[in-house]
């Protein structure tokens, strides 16, 4: 069966990969596998599990919930999954809208463990420019591409995961967001989850992040961030 497998620019994997993916596929006539991986740091190489789980409604909520990667390049896919997908056109938060849409068409995911695949995490990318147009720039396109995965999934089934993937496009605001545009724009992403984010414990948001959130909303955290970060650079 054809198959298809992506690697990144700033990453290094093993010829063994190829090999080894392909005989899980085989073997275990699995539309998807998933590689374990390492990220390379300046610190030393960080172990990585591809998936948590082999069962394919855990693993979509795991990426929703980004308790694993979503990231197309250490996977192998069928080719026949990308029969009818559509590839996002906004460059941040891709991977998201593509994989999405391939585990979605599986019925069995499998996974390899092994350091076979090494992220290079000290390359410099889009992701780590911080200025204010790059931040906003990036959430907006992040939503773009978590919206075409909220359209594929069935909200009642995936209800929770959903909202706690709304809840990360905002919080990607949250280092500008004594800005008074960003802080227009973060009320204006998804504010239906507004009510659920502070009281429905259910979700997976940690408590601080509550807090964070219900105070952004009231106008008061950002009144403070603006405070700390004058004193900060008086000091």
């Amino acid at each position: 069966t054809p198959v298809v497998i992506f690697t990144n620019t700033p990453a290094i994997f093993e010829n063994a990969v190829l090999k080894a993916v392909n005989n899980e596929a085989i073997d275990e006539d699995s539309d998807l596998v998933v590689c374990d991986f390492c990220v390379v740091t300046q610190s030393g190489s960080i172990y990585r599990n591809g998936i948590l789980s082999t069962n394919v409604d855990d693993i979509i909520k795991d990426m929703l919930l980004y308790r694993t990667s979503f990231n197309v390049w250490n996977k192998m896919y069928k080719r026949d999954l990308y029969e009818g997908v559509e590839f996002p056109t906004a460059n941040m938060g891709e991977d998201l809208g593509t994989t999405f849409q391939l585990a979605v068409k599986c019925n069995k995911i499998s996974r390899i463990t092994g350091s076979y695949y090494y992220y290079n995490g000290m390359t410099p990318s889009i992701t780590r420019n911080d200025t204010k147009s790059a931040i906003i720039n990036r959430v907006l396109q992040a939503c773009d591409n978590a919206n075409s995965v909220i359209r594929m999934l069935d909200n009642s089934k995936y209800d929770a995961e959903i909202v706690y993937l709304k809840f990360r496009q905002r919080k990607q605001l949250m280092p500008i967001i004594n800005d008074k545009d960003a802080y227009k724009i973060w009320k204006t992403i998804y504010p239906e989850i507004n009510q659920r984010v502070i009281l429905d414990y259910r979700l997976a948001i940690p408590l601080l992040d509550r807090v964070k959130f219900a105070l952004t909303l009231t106008g008061i955290f950002p009144i403070i961030k603006q405070y700390t970060r004058k004193k900060s650079k008086k000091l």
